[in-house]
């Protein structure tokens, strides 16, 4: 996904990548922030209209947890979290470093 002044098309709906999935339920059976194993979720870091299911903006939460990353529900506190969890990506080499900059210049997103 390029980021830049063309807004991309509305998406809806679920993760419907069989191989993605996969890979967080055999790879990922806990929740990356909390470490519980019930009531998990797939939550992309960047959402609505700009949402990709790429590795980079997606990861494995409980239920609590995806709810305190949701912007609509938790406000600036999402925005400190999301950026935490892109922060977590870069550490396992999940994002490189000039998408994480690219991301964290981009304001507008949040």
């Amino acid at each position: 996904m390029s980021i830049g002044n063309r807004k991309p098309e509305p998406k809806k709906g679920k993760i419907t990548n069989p191989e993605l999935i996969k890979y967080y339920k055999n790879d990922f059976p806990y929740c990356e922030l909390c470490g519980k194993t019930n009531r998990l979720e797939i939550h992309h870091i960047i959402g609505g209209i700009y949402r990709t299911d790429e590795l980079w903006n997606i990861v494995h939460l409980c239920h609590w947890c995806h709810y305190r990353a949701t912007e609509h529900a938790n406000g600036s506190k999402a925005k400190a979290l999301n950026d935490q969890i892109f922060e977590m990506k870069f550490e396992k080499q999940e994002i490189t470093k000039e998408k994480l900059r690219e991301l964290q210049r981009c304001e507008w997103l949040w």
